[in-house]
């Protein structure tokens, strides 16, 4: 097995002449230098699964995370009607950059969730009916797209992310701080 590096410092194949795998150098290397493949961008949980190490400076590490909606709501139906569905909770894996189309998605899915105006509901409906028409597309409003609309609202929203957070951080009973310490203390 070779290393993980991102990016990849070789390519590899199958050789049917050879039979075997080659790899290739996509850079010079010097003799007795370490030599390193790429085993993609994934979450560290994946590394450790299929590969057995983590990356300590991984910027592809994710979360998984449930966003429902408020049955108690006052606008959850006119939300139903734009989706075509009921109002479900869905479940993103989110990463820590707000350029990744994840994490995009979900703040856009709970800004959605958060909207308590009606008149801001309908505005986004009108929205939505419009690009339907366009478009001509049936599929139901799609929460993931939605737009940042008041400030009022985007308020909302970074008070329900840090809601989220709290619920997914008090699924650990520890903090980092404590853990690093009991194994500190542990003997080898």
């Amino acid at each position: 097995m070779l290393n993980h590096r991102r990016p990849k410092q070789t390519s590899w194949f199958y050789s049917d002449e050879k039979k075997g795998f080659i790899i290739e150098s996509l850079e010079d290397l010097n003799r007795g230098e370490q030599v390193c493949d790429s085993y993609g961008r994934k979450c560290n949980s994946r590394f450790f699964l299929n590969y057995g190490f983590i990356n300590l400076d991984n910027d592809a590490n994710e979360v998984a995370v449930r966003v429902g909606f408020d049955k108690d709501d006052e606008t959850i139906h006119m939300k139903e009607k734009m989706l075509g569905e009921s109002a479900n909770s869905k479940t993103f894996r989110i990463l820590a950059s707000m350029e990744e189309e994840n994490t995009i998605e979900f703040m856009n899915f709970i800004r959605f969730t958060e909207i308590r105006d009606k008149n801001t509901l309908l505005e986004l409906m009108n929205i939505y009916e419009n690009s339907r028409r366009t478009e001509k597309n049936d599929d139901g409003y799609k929460p993931q797209k939605t737009p940042p609309l008041t400030v009022e609202l985007e308020i909302r929203v970074l008070k329900a992310v840090r809601e989220i957070c709290a619920r997914q951080l008090k699924q650990y009973p520890q903090t980092l701080e404590v853990r690093e310490i009991l194994l500190r203390r542990r003997k080898p």
